[in-house]
């Protein structure tokens, strides 16, 4: 089974990530997706989020992606999918045969984010059936740019032990 991520540290991203978000990443076993070219995009007046139709474009663009991928492919994902009541998570659920891929967004979410709440991408991951899927992707941790280095590395280390304990099961 595969576990990727979405590179955190990359325009227009880069004031709320550093290159260590990512090194925590990869050190713990995730592997990076195929360049998102997240600069492409236009964003609501926050930065943050998606226009609409670049919201419309990221999903196209997604869908191309992750052609290679193994399927079934399981998302956890951050506002991403989910800014402001978007659909955008079934319509990308859409794109794909049943069940093929499951997009499981929370907006506000990340590895530490929502944690208090159960809705971190650890607490979520725990919840899906995990030998039902081949790969999974993480788009997110935005949201923890706030932690320190060492609480979001500790963090991904929990994401990784509970990855690698699922996937035993």
């Amino acid at each position: 089974m595969q576990l990727l991520y979405a590179v955190l540290h990359s325009p227009p991203w880069l004031s709320i990530s550093d290159p260590t978000m990512d090194d925590s990443l990869r050190r713990h076993g995730f592997l990076p997706f195929a360049d998102v070219r997240w600069e492409e995009y236009h964003y609501l007046d926050d930065g943050l989020h998606f226009t609409p139709t670049s919201e419309s474009s990221f999903l196209d663009d997604l869908k191309h992606r992750v052609h290679n991928l193994s399927f079934p492919l399981l998302i956890l994902s951050d506002s991403t999918f989910s800014h402001n009541g978007s659909d955008a998570a079934q319509r990308f659920e859409s794109m794909f045969p049943p069940d093929d891929v499951v997009v499981d967004a929370v907006s506000g979410s990340g590895f530490l984010q929502l944690g208090r709440q159960g809705l971190n991408f650890t607490s979520r991951l725990r919840r899906h059936p995990l030998h039902r899927f081949r790969t999974v992707l993480v788009i997110g941790g935005w949201n923890d740019h706030g932690h320190t280095a060492l609480r979001f590395d500790s963090a991904v280390e929990g994401f990784a032990h509970a990855f690698a304990g699922r996937t035993r099961s």
